[in-house]
């Protein structure tokens, strides 16, 4: 009879009569042999080093649930007069196993901040054990011929302490934030402090009092002499197996570290397509600023020219050239392919498309450019951006279950362009406004997702002054909320990963990270970054940045090959925009 039995809803009281009703069915059946599988928490926990011979805890109603069942169970069997059959006591240690529900259970605590608490010692041993080293040990305790009443330890004689385990748990699998470990002597004290309260409160203040002087203990857990006994090998590749347990494949492909390129080797000549705002104070700058040696421009409707540009007079390059296209987004397609003769790459300002019918024609100047068409969604080398894709790609942040979008803006009257105002034709809020955020919350999407529920308003001026929905992907989903019309420009994307929620804040820029739920810091976090944000962005201006540091990378990526640049290839975007069209479809209709 192996007995695994654990009524771990129960008290002690029904787990006895449980017990007893267990040995009176190894009597009627006239059992050769009864193994209770136990725990190593059953044993006395106060004693150094915990063997075979350390006796079962005596007061097993002050332990934790768990060992206090282990205990009682285990008191039992020990306890009982001569029996017709023999009794063998296995004290597994620490099983892992993927059936493993929280592998950092009692050892760690998340605490304000983000924090994970180790709730033990530097020399705290934590015994590991797997199911198949028990089960191992079961057989060999069937198969051989032990002393009634032996007690053996089903243990890794090398277990890790447990700061090492909660370590590696939270840094390789995400299991928690950056780890906290306090001295020994801060537990013994919270544990004197509390023991004078048991007088008055009886019970709870003792257990929370011998709860500390536990955690401030240090514990090794021996096995020696019951793998010479069982005539097994208890060593335990702790680290393998946990990761076996714990590992699984993600919906999302992670993005690779975030390595800018330093030196990067420009086209000798590029071509700019537009001279309007978006050109001339992001991208003018960043070229000049990367060493482009010739820049041309073609712009028949502005008059001014800025410094170091030689004006053409016709919409193609002279020469072949690097081209970028800064015209209205309804005349993205003429500029593009006017400039295709000369082109040695495209790059188009966002959006892309602004109608499905236009999809198909950028699919053929992506052909006839060789693939070399990308699209200028800066947004990705912001700075808050770049940390967050380097902090998925570096940390177990786990499966990504669902992005949130919240996005304000001024009214587009306020807007300087005026085919930005006509919002109802140009499709402002969703193709223009938010282009950029709606393709942020998209970037671990796979493939074209589905519009769900989709709601949306017009205000006094006949313009879209809301948008809400949700667009469904295979991998995840994301729900976005869009108004203009509102006194201030703000963004809020918030990824909801299986072990953390990471925040990307715009206007200004920040990046944040929630390990737990009960995060007191989180508010006053975000606004300190919000504080840090807008002086970044006050010492931007005053050093003449501004717009063009995230054009700058953008360039960078693109002419060095890095992924992030595969991104933003035309072939790449194309599902992302076919998603964002079907919105666009039902909000602005046939306008």
């Amino acid at each position: 009879m192996v007995n695994f039995a654990l009524l771990k809803s129960e008290g002690i009281d029904a787990n006895m009569r449980a017990s007893e009703n267990v040995r009176l069915f190894c009597e009627l059946c006239n059992a050769r042999l009864h193994v209770h599988i136990s725990s190593v928490s059953a044993a006395k926990q106060r004693v150094r080093q915990i063997t075979e011979r350390t006796p079962t805890n005596p007061k097993p109603e002050l332990a934790g649930p768990y060992a206090a069942i282990k205990a009682a169970t285990e008191g039992y069997w020990l306890g009982l007069p001569p029996q017709p059959f023999h009794i063998v006591v296995l004290r597994p240690g620490f099983v892992i196993d993927e059936a493993i529900e929280d592998p950092i259970v009692g050892m760690a605590a998340q605490i304000p901040g983000g924090r994970s608490l180790v709730l033990a010692s530097g020399r705290d041993v934590l015994p590991v054990t797997t199911v198949e080293l028990v089960n191992r040990a079961i057989e060999a305790v069937l198969l051989g011929s032990l002393p009634d009443r032996s007690v053996l330890h089903v243990l890794d004689p090398q277990s890790p302490r447990k700061a090492e385990w909660v370590r590696y748990c939270v840094e390789k699998h995400g299991l928690g934030g950056p780890v906290l470990q306090l001295s020994s002597h801060l537990f013994w004290l919270g544990s004197l402090a509390i023991k004078p309260a048991s007088v008055i409160l009886g019970d709870k203040a003792r257990k929370a009092s011998i709860k500390l002087s536990d955690i401030a203990g240090s514990r090794t857990y021996a096995s020696a002499s019951s793998s010479e006994l069982l005539g097994l090998d208890m060593h335990v590749d702790w680290r393998a197996v946990l990761d076996r347990a714990l590992g699984k494949e993600f919906s999302y492909r992670r993005p690779d570290p975030v390595l800018t390129p330093d030196a990067v080797q420009p086209p000798e000549a590029v071509f700019l397509a537009g001279l309007g705002r978006i050109a001339t104070e992001a991208h003018l700058p960043a070229l000049k600023e990367l060493g482009v040696a010739r820049l041309y421009a073609y712009d028949p409707g502005q008059v001014e020219t800025p410094e170091g540009v030689v004006r053409v007079d016709q919409p193609r390059p002279p020469n072949r050239c690097f081209v970028t296209v800064c015209t209205p987004a309804k005349s993205h397609l003429v500029a593009a392919d006017a400039a295709l003769a000369q082109a040695d790459g495209v790059l188009v300002e966002k959006p892309a498309v602004l109608s499905r019918a236009e999809l198909s024609e950028v699919d053929r100047v992506n052909g006839a450019l060789g693939g070399k068409l990308w699209i200028g969604h800066n947004y990705r080398f912001k700075d808050n951006v770049l940390s967050f894709l380097d902090f998925v790609a570096r940390h177990p942040c786990g499966d990504l279950h669902q992005v949130q979008v919240s996005f304000d803006s001024p009214s587009v009257r306020k807007e300087s362009a005026a085919w930005a105002k006509e919002e109802r034709v140009a499709r402002t809020l969703l193709m223009d406004y938010a282009v950029h955020f709606l393709d942020l919350a998209c970037l671990f999407s796979d493939g074209a997702g589905r519009v769900g529920a989709l709601e949306w308003d017009t205000d006094r001026y006949s313009h879209t002054s809301r948008i809400a929905g949700f667009l469904e992907f295979p991998n995840h989903t994301v729900s976005f909320l869009l108004r203009q019309g509102l006194p201030a420009q703000r963004c809020l994307i918030e990824y909801a990963f299986e072990n953390v929620v990471c925040c990307l804040r715009f206007f200004p820029e920040s990046f944040d990270v929630h390990y737990a739920k009960d995060d007191f810091g989180q508010l006053g976090r975000a606004a300190k970054l919000w504080r840090r944000g807008f002086a970044r962005k006050v010492r931007e201006a005053i050093a003449g940045k501004g717009k063009a540091e995230s054009h700058k990378r953008l360039y960078q990526h693109i002419w060095s090959g890095s992924p992030l640049a595969y991104g933003l290839q035309w072939q790449q975007l194309r599902p992302f925009y076919e998603t964002v069209l079907e919105v666009a479809d039902r909000v602005y209709g046939g306008a």
